[in-house]
């Protein structure tokens, strides 16, 4: 499964939510269904943003889940539960638990296929079809 990726994307695995929020990753997607840019599949949440604002607003909000967006590995600063991406640019630093196709626009998490693409059309394929 995947997510499409529009203008910057923000996205963070549901393992990590599933740590540090109160009502685990069910909890968070019930809290966010209705936000307008927000889709997600199996695995991975997307939230989006089309300038800097909303962009700083997303991530104070999902750090004060206890979200971080970068952690330090052998001395090397790298993503951490939150990372970043664009089409135009791929995924901001190091993070190993992500992958994107730029040509398809399209994010998932490392280790699992691509199928299935979560978007505005289809917000929520967090079951199998």
């Amino acid at each position: 499964m995947a997510v499409q990726l529009e203008f910057i994307n923000i996205l963070v695995p549901f393992s990590a939510i599933e740590r540090v929020h109160q009502g685990g990753a069910e909890g968070f997607r019930k809290e966010y269904e209705d936000h307008p840019g927000v889709w997600w599949d199996r695995f991975l949440f997307r939230c989006g943003s089309m300038n800097s604002i909303d962009l700083i607003l997303w991530l104070e909000e999902l750090e004060k889940h206890g979200l971080s967006r970068f952690r330090t590995y052998a001395g090397k600063r790298i993503a951490g539960d939150i990372a970043l991406a664009t089409i135009e640019f791929g995924i901001e630093g190091n993070c190993s638990w992500l992958s994107i196709d730029r040509a398809q626009g399209i994010a998932w998490l490392s280790g699992t296929e691509p199928g299935e693409i979560a978007s505005p059309a289809i917000p929520f394929r967090h079951q199998p079809a």
